[in-house]
C-alpha cells in the first residue's frame, strides 16, 4: 500500500496517468467529436448494405442510393480527418491548461487529479464524511494530522482507480465473451473470470477504505496489548513520579522510545491533547480515561486524576497500583501454567482420538473419504491456536526472522525429494519441512538464548547497582565497574560490557544504546536512564525496580519450566497417532476378505462384514496426514511454551518421531499382516 502511495506522489501511478489523460481527452471537444465521427463511420461501414436498401426505398434507384451511402461514408472520413488535424493542434493546449490547473493546487498528485475530476467541493465533502467516521478511533490512537493526510491520499486514489477498473472489466468481458469464443479458445473455466471481475471491482473499494481498516485494526490490537504493557507502565510511572518526574514528561519519553507499542500510541494522543490542543494535564488525563481503551487503564488514569486533583498521596497510590498490576501479571503466568493441562488434553483429543475415530468410520463406510484426513490437522491447528493465543500472556520480545527464503528452499528440496521418491510423498514432506525448520531455528536460536540470558541476569545486576548506590557510587560509575563482571550470564556480559565501554567514551547516559533482543533488558535500562535524568537515583527506587523485575522473571521462569514438561507430547503424540491410526487400518483391513458365522442361527448363516482394505495410494494419504499433524503439533506446542512458532526445535523432533514411526510401520507391515490375519471363516460361539 505504501509503495503504491509513493508511486502516486511521484506521478508514476498508472491509474493516475490514465485518469489524467482521460480528463484531458474529455476536456478537448475535438477529440470527443473525433471519436463520435469514427463510431458513426464504423457503423455506416458495417451496415452499408442495410443503409443502401433504406436509401433505395427513398430514391427508387439502386445506383443513386449506393452513391449516397458511399458519399456519407466518405463525408465522415473527411470529418474524421478534419477532427484529427484540429485535435492535434488543440490537444496540446488542453493538456497545458489541465497541467496549469494541477500546478496551481496544493497536495499530492492523486488529490489534485481527483479534484479536477470531481471538483474541490465534492472531494472535500467525501473527506469530511470519511474523517467523521474514524474520528472516534483517531482519538484513541492519536496522530490526527497524519491520519487525515492518509485518508485524503487513499480516498483520492480509490476514486482514481474506478475508471481503470471499469476499463479492465470491459476488456476482460470482451475477451471472454467475444474474442476467445471466436477462436474456440477456453483456457480457464468461467468461475475464474468471475473471481477476476470481483477482484478488479474490489481494488478501488479496498484502496478507498484502507485507512479506515488500518485505524480500526490499530485500535483493536491496542486494546489487547495495552493490558499486558500496563504493569510495566505503572511501574515506570510509579518509580519516575517518586523521583519527581511529572506524567506528561513520562509520556514524552514513552513516545520517543520504541519500547511500548499500544502505550506509545496512547502517549501520542495525550501529547496531542496537552501540547497541540492546549488542554490542561487534568483534562488530558480525563479524556484518555474516558476513551475506554482498557478498563484497567481507564481505572488507573481515573485513580491518578482523583488523587492528583484531591491532593492525596500520589506516590503511595502509584506504588499500590504497580504492585497490583505486577501481581496480576504474575498470576496470569501461573494460571497459564496450570491451564496447560487442558491444552494437553485438547492436543490428545484433536490430534489423536478424533483422527483415529475418523479412520474407523472411513474403514466401515467409504475409503474414498480418506483424503478428508488431510484437512483435519489444519482445522485442529486453528482451534489450538485460538486456545493458546487467548490463554498465554503476550510477550513483548520481538524475535526477527525471514521465512521467505527458507520456504523457497524447503519447497525446492521437497520437490527434488518427490522426484527421487515419487511413491513416498511423506519423505518429501519431511525433507522440505526439515529444511524450513532448520533455517528458522538457525535464525532465532541466538535471539532466544540472548533473551533468556539477559532476563536471568537482570535481578542480580539491579541488586548490585543498588548496593553501589548505597556506598555512594553514581549510576554511571556503577555500570562501568560491572562492565567486566563474570558473575552474569554470557549474553548479559556482552550487553553490560558494551554499555560500560560507551560510558567510558563519554557517551551521555540518555544516549546509551542497549543491543539486546530482551524487551525486559531494554525496559530496565530505559528506567535507569530516566532515573539518571531526574537526578534522583536513590537505592529505594532501585529496590522497587529490582522487586518488580525479580517477580516478573521468577513467575515467567516457573511457568516456562512447568510448560516444558509437556515437551513429551510433541514426540509421544505423533508416535501414538502413527501406530493407533495405522494399526487400526491394518486390523480393520484384515476383516476385508473374511466372514463371520453365527452359531445362533440354525442354518449357520454367514454374517458378512463390509470392512474395505485401503489402497497403496490411500495409505500414502494417511502417511502424509501423520506428517502434517506432527509438523503443526510441534509448531503449536512451541508457540505455547516459548511464545513463538519460529522456535522449531520441537517441531523437528515431532516430525522426526513421526517419520521414524511411519518407516517402522512400513518395515513391520508384513509381520503385522500375518499377525492380524484371520481364517477365511469364523464362527461366533455365543452360549445359549
Amino acid at each position: 500500500m505504501d509503495r503504491l502511495s509513493d508511486k502516486a506522489r511521484e506521478g508514476k501511478d498508472p491509474a493516475l496517468l490514465f485518469l489524467l489523460y482521460s480528463i484531458i481527452f474529455v476536456k478537448n471537444r475535438d477529440t470527443v467529436r473525433l471519436v463520435l465521427f469514427a463510431v458513426v463511420d464504423i457503423v455506416l461501414g458495417l451496415f452499408l448494405i442495410p443503409v443502401d436498401v433504406f436509401l433505395d426505398g427513398l430514391v427508387h434507384n439502386q445506383v443513386y442510393s449506393l452513391a449516397i451511402g458511399f458519399s456519407l461514408v466518405a463525408a465522415f472520413i473527411g470529418l474524421i480527418a478534419y477532427e484529427v488535424i484540429a485535435s492535434y493542434f488543440n490537444l496540446s493546449k488542453t493538456k497545458m491548461s489541465i497541467y496549469q490547473q494541477l500546478n496551481s493546487m496544493h497536495g499530492i498528485l492523486s488529490v489534485k487529479v481527483v479534484k479536477v475530476f470531481l471538483g474541490n467541493d465534492r472531494f472535500k465533502r467525501i473527506v469530511n464524511w470519511y474523517v467523521t467516521r474514524v474520528q472516534g478511533d483517531l482519538s484513541v490512537i492519536g496522530g490526527y494530522d497524519n491520519a487525515v493526510f492518509r485518508v485524503m491520499d487513499y480516498a483520492a486514489r480509490g476514486i482514481d482507480y474506478i475508471p481503470i477498473s471499469i476499463t479492465l472489466i470491459a476488456l476482460l468481458f470482451g475477451i471472454t465473451n467475444y474474442l476467445l469464443p471466436r477462436f474456440n479458445l477456453n483456457f480457464f473455466p468461467q468461475p475464474i473470470f468471475i473471481i477476476l471481475y470481483v477482484v478488479i471491482i474490489l481494488i478501488p473499494i479496498i484502496l478507498f477504505f484502507y485507512p479506515m481498516i488500518e485505524i480500526k485494526s490499530k485500535v483493536a490490537s491496542s486494546k489487547g496489548v495495552i493490558e499486558y504493557e500496563l504493569p510495566f507502565f505503572a511501574s515506570l510511572v510509579s518509580i519516575a513520579s517518586s523521583s519527581g518526574l511529572p506524567i506528561n514528561y513520562i509520556f514524552q519519553k514513552v513516545n520517543k522510545s520504541d519500547l511500548f507499542s499500544a502505550l506509545r500510541m496512547e502517549s501520542r494522543a495525550f501529547l496531542r491533547d496537552f501540547y497541540t490542543f492546549g488542554r490542561s494535564m487534568a483534562d488530558s488525563i480525563r479524556d484518555r480515561a474516558r476513551a475506554k481503551i482498557s478498563e484497567k487503564y481507564s481505572d488507573f488514569l481515573f485513580g491518578y486524576l482523583a488523587v492528583f486533583s484531591g491532593g492525596g498521596d500520589l506516590e503511595k497510590y502509584l506504588n499500590d497500583k504497580a504492585a497490583e498490576f505486577s501481581t496480576w501479571l504474575s498470576l496470569k503466568w501461573k494460571l497459564y501454567a496450570e491451564r496447560i493441562g487442558s491444552i494437553g488434553e485438547s492436543v490428545v483429543i484433536l490430534f489423536l482420538v478424533v483422527p483415529t475415530l475418523f479412520i474407523v468410520f472411513v474403514a466401515l463406510a467409504d475409503p474414498q473419504s480418506v483424503p478428508i484426513l488431510l484437512v483435519m490437522p489444519f482445522l485442529s491447528a486453528i482451534v489450538m491456536h485460538v486456545v493458546i493465543r487467548g490463554g498465554r500472556p503476550k510477550s513483548p520480545d520481538k524475535i526477527e526472522y525471514d521465512i521467505f527464503l527458507p520456504s523457497v528452499a524447503g519447497f525446492a528440496v521437497a520437490l527434488i525429494t518427490y522426484l527421487l521418491f515419487p511413491y513416498y510423498p511423506y519423505i518429501s514432506i519431511y525433507a522440505g519441512s526439515m529444511v524450513l525448520l532448520l533455517a528458522l531455528y538457525w535464525q532465532i536460536r541466538g535471539q532466544i538464548r540472548d533473551i533468556n540470558g539477559v532476563e536471568r541476569s537482570l535481578p542480580m545486576f539491579i541488586r548490585e547497582v543498588t548496593e553501589f548506590r548505597r556506598i555512594g557510587y553514581d549510576l554511571r560509575r556503577a555500570i562501568i565497574s560491572k562492565g567486566n563482571s563474570e558473575s552474569y550470564e554470557p549474553e548479559f556480559r556482552v550487553v553490560i560490557k558494551s554499555a560500560a565501554e560507551q560510558l567510558k567514551r563519554g557517551v551521555p547516559m540518555s544516549k546509551l544504546e542497549i543491543n539486546t533482543k530482551s524487551w525486559l533488558g531494554k525496559f530496565v535500562f530505559f528506567m535507569l536512564k530516566l532515573l539518571y535524568e531526574s537526578g534522583n537515583v536513590s537505592p529505594t527506587l532501585l529496590e522497587e525496580l529490582h522487586s518488580f523485575t525479580e517477580e516478573y522473571t521468577e513467575s515467567k521462569r516457573e511457568a516456562v519450566l512447568r510448560l516444558r514438561v509437556y515437551n513429551f507430547l510433541g514426540i509421544l503424540t505423533p508416535v501414538m497417532l502413527t501406530f493407533s491410526s495405522l494399526l487400526t487400518v491394518q486390523v480393520l483391513s484384515s476383516f476385508g476378505s473374511n466372514q463371520l458365522q453365527s452359531s445362533l442361527l440354525p442354518t449357520g448363516s454367514i454374517l458378512p462384514f463390509t470392512f474395505q482394505s485401503l489402497t497403496p495410494m490411500e495409505y500414502q494419504i494417511v502417511y502424509v496426514f501423520i506428517e502434517i499433524s506432527a509438523l503443526l503439533l510441534g509448531i503449536l506446542l512451541a508457540r505455547a511454551i516459548t511464545g513463538t512458532a519460529a522456535d522449531s526445535r520441537l517441531a523437528m523432533e515431532s516430525l522426526t518421531a513421526a517419520t521414524i514411526s511411519i518407516t517402522a510401520f512400513i518395515i513391520l507391515r508384513p509381520e503385522l499382516v500375518h499377525f492380524f490375519s484371520l481364517p477365511s471363516q469364523l464362527t461366533l460361539l455365543i452360549p445359549h
